[in-house]
């Protein structure tokens, strides 16, 4: 079993040993860092969101268990606009690992309850864009969620009809 301390290694960020480009890149982005060098990676990037929160999508599961106290130490430290902006995409984005929210890692949990006890206290001059953003989010769900019900193939009973 993995300690805490213990970086992942290259297949724990990629399962696929590298086949998979998405892992690839989270791969690239993450090897050899531990928790501390990923904080500074995700303050020092101002495209935190577009880059670096799609690797949690696509990373095995250690690595996410791993990276995800950076994730949220980063969220923590963000003044209230930076939150508003970046945590509705951040809860987007590991969200999306997990068809059954009902049995979220510890991990995850504590992350989506700092976002939430932290939406509690924002300022009521940013409630507008909060809203915004996460429609934006809710947008992308019921998006992907048409994709899918046109993609998905027609059942056997309703093939043989």
């Amino acid at each position: 079993m993995k300690t805490a301390a213990a970086l992942p290694t290259e297949k724990e960020i990629s399962p696929t040993a590298g086949l998979d480009l998405d892992e690839q890149c989270a791969l690239e982005h993450f090897y050899g860092l531990d928790q501390s060098a990923a904080l500074r990676m995700f303050r020092d990037d101002a495209d935190v969101l577009h880059v670096y929160l799609a690797d949690f999508v696509h990373m095995g599961d250690t690595a996410f268990d791993y990276y995800l106290p950076a994730l949220a130490q980063y969220l923590e430290g963000l003044s209230d606009e930076r939150f508003v902006e970046e945590a509705p995409d951040a809860a987007n984005y590991v969200l999306i690992r997990f068809s059954d929210i009902r049995n979220l890692p510890t991990p995850l949990e504590k992350l989506i309850e700092l976002i939430h006890n932290r939406l509690r206290d924002i300022p009521t001059e940013l409630i507008p864009r909060l809203h915004s953003r996460l429609a934006k989010v809710l947008a992308s769900y019921r998006q992907a969620e048409q994709a899918d019900a046109t993609n998905r193939l027609p059942s056997e009973e309703s093939k043989s009809s």
